[in-house]
């Protein structure tokens, strides 16, 4: 230390001393005063270390190279089609021709009733198509009004056709990109477990439902055995696919063993997996460097320096890496190759901190 520099030190520590001791003569503790120096000294250096910011790792988005992405929803199993036969004119039912569960054929008789008419002729309902009874709920003698006429007349019987059943999932809007006819089906029901059904999808919604926002898939399996299979194609194309929705034949799941019967039934729990492909190109971040708050997803950009908390858009997310937009004004951008993402120590950030980031090779 320079003598100059040494003597002021030391008059000034004197100075400071002799007050000290006046003010304790007094009774006051100049504690504050004692300290302020060290204090101030350790100010410096925490203001120098805030100063530097957090640090943090960071890396660019990845173009994806065509990776699969899947998403899993409850699936509704349905009779392929269901109708509730009425009645169009009044009358007495005369008889009731099948139950509850018996099978039926295109243009059989299913119930006759007596209109009162001078002719004594009866009115007869017919099935739609080959299928079951699934519900009944008239017997003989009732007499029941005209469905043409009077609103709300309950349905004199259901039938469904079983030998199809098709399966509806909602796909989440985040998915709804990747979706095509060629997405791998996988199919599981409560009912049956360790068995898995493997097929293609029959059927894509053109338009979201407003409600959720999820867009409609359908899936038709035959229900049978891989020879009765055989057999109702043959059948089908005999005679135009006529009784068939949009003249497709159904799946067939891949994988069955000769003679083994799919065997669902309509109303059964069941879960629909579906596998499709991303497009090569698409930028893509780690799912961990997603931050999730009040229902909404951001992402911590490093912008030169000082993290940028941006609101983003999930295009998909397999649980390792995600396809992302970010959402700025309402308006959905891609990300740039060039942007650096946080995808360290998030819970340390608030939008406009100073940090520290190294990129991630």
């Amino acid at each position: 230390m320079p003598v100059a520099f040494s003597k002021i030190m030391t008059k000034n520590n004197s100075t400071t001393l002799r007050k000290s001791a006046a003010l304790l003569a007094l009774g006051i503790f100049p504690i504050a005063s004692v300290f302020a120096n060290s204090t101030a000294s350790g100010n410096l250096s925490a203001t120098s270390n805030a100063s530097a910011g957090i640090r943090v790792m960071t890396a660019k988005p990845q173009a994806a190279l065509g990776q699969k992405v899947s998403v899993e929803q409850p699936a509704n199993i349905a009779a392929y089609y269901q109708v509730e036969l009425f009645p169009k004119v009044a009358g007495t039912i005369k008889s009731v021709e099948k139950a509850l569960g018996d099978k039926i054929v295109t243009g059989e008789v299913l119930v006759q009733l007596e209109t009162g008419d001078a002719s004594g002729n009866l009115t007869t309902i017919s099935a739609p198509f080959d299928g079951v009874v699934s519900a009944r709920s008239v017997d003989p003698g009732l007499f029941v009004a005209s469905a043409a006429v009077v609103p709300g007349v309950n349905s004199l019987m259901t039938v469904d056709r079983t030998d199809i059943v098709t399966i509806s999932m909602p796909v989440p809007e985040a998915y709804v990109r990747f979706l095509t006819k060629d997405a791998e089906v996988e199919l599981r029901a409560d009912a049956m477990p360790g068995r898995i059904f493997r097929c293609r999808l029959s059927r894509i919604a053109p338009s979201m439902n407003a409600g959720d926002r999820t867009l409609t898939v359908e899936v038709d399996l035959f229900n049978g055995t891989s020879d009765e299979f055989a057999k109702f194609v043959e059948q089908a194309e005999a005679n135009g696919r006529r009784d068939l929705k949009g003249r497709a034949l159904p799946f067939f799941p891949e994988g069955m063993s000769p003679g083994q019967a799919v065997g669902l039934l309509p109303g059964m729990y069941g879960m629909m997996k579906l596998t499709m492909q991303q497009p090569a190109g698409i930028p893509l971040v780690p799912s961990s460097a997603i931050v999730r708050e009040g229902g909404m997803a951001y992402l911590f950009k490093n912008d030169n320096g000082i993290a940028r908390r941006i609101p983003i858009v999930i295009q998909s997310d397999n649980g390792t890496s995600a396809g992302v937009l970010w959402a700025v004004n309402g308006v959905n951008q891609e990300l740039s190759p060039e942007d650096e993402i946080v995808i360290s120590n998030q819970g340390e950030l608030q939008d406009g901190l100073a940090i520290q980031g190294t990129l991630s090779k």
